[in-house]
């Protein structure tokens, strides 16, 4: 991204979470790391609201008690998610009597995931699958739509919240496709373009009970929404 030259609202403050979970399923250590970038919104606009569900299916491990050939259920739960996300401006341009001229994006992505606790070690994993546009406006535009997996990480030990991680989205970065207009003499649209993007927002979340519902709505135009319930 081009300097901003002072002025507020033309940054993008990017935050980088680094979040390691290593859980144990029947005996065997799964370690998921995942990344996660957000972009305080600003200067972008427009929305795209998405429709697309899709459905996340995984193979439930079959878990064995020692020696005696008993089976321990696994607790399964589905959920839904959405969010939209304004990241930007993404391009600037400074003309010679001051005026600045800038480019923006508006993250939608809507999916669906599944996962499991098992009970006898209170941790767990899943799986899910989503669709996001990006759409680019200003001096640069254009707009892109994709599908993507991500995976999961859960743990819920006895008398605490349920830690639910969604990890980094496949494939990692996005990439629009971008016309512009104007000189361009200086700007290059390659600085976040492709650029990472989180499989749901946020990447981390806090669960006491089932069924979970929440809808946020933040400043600057960011929201997102979950509902999760067991099977």
């Amino acid at each position: 991204m081009l300097s901003n030259h002072g002025r507020e609202g033309i940054g993008t403050i990017v935050i980088v979470v680094l979040v390691v979970l290593v859980i144990v399923v029947a005996g065997a250590a799964y370690v998921f790391t995942f990344t996660g970038k957000t972009s305080a919104p600003n200067t972008a606009s427009g929305t795209t609201t998405l429709t697309t569900r899709t459905t996340a299916t995984f193979p439930l491990p079959s878990y064995s008690t020692s020696g005696s050939g008993a089976t321990t259920a696994y607790q399964r739960y589905s959920g839904v998610y959405n969010y939209t996300n304004p990241i930007g401006p993404s391009g600037e341009r400074v003309f010679s009597n001051d005026t600045v001229q800038t480019y923006g994006s508006v993250q939608v992505a809507s999916g669906s995931f599944s996962f499991f606790v098992n009970p006898a070690n209170y941790t767990g994993f899943g799986s899910g699958t989503g669709t996001m546009t990006v759409t680019t406006t200003g001096f640069c535009h254009g707009t892109v739509t994709y599908g993507y997996t991500f995976k999961i990480t859960a743990a819920w030990p006895p008398g605490a919240a349920l830690t639910l991680g969604f990890g980094t989205p496949v494939p990692v970065n996005f990439t629009v496709p971008l016309t512009c207009a104007g000189p361009m003499q200086g700007v290059d649209t390659s600085t976040n373009n492709p650029a990472p993007y989180l499989s749901t927002y946020p990447g981390l979340l806090s669960i006491n009970s089932f069924p979970y519902a929440v809808s946020e709505h933040l400043s600057g135009g960011t929201s997102y929404h979950f509902s999760i319930a067991a099977d």
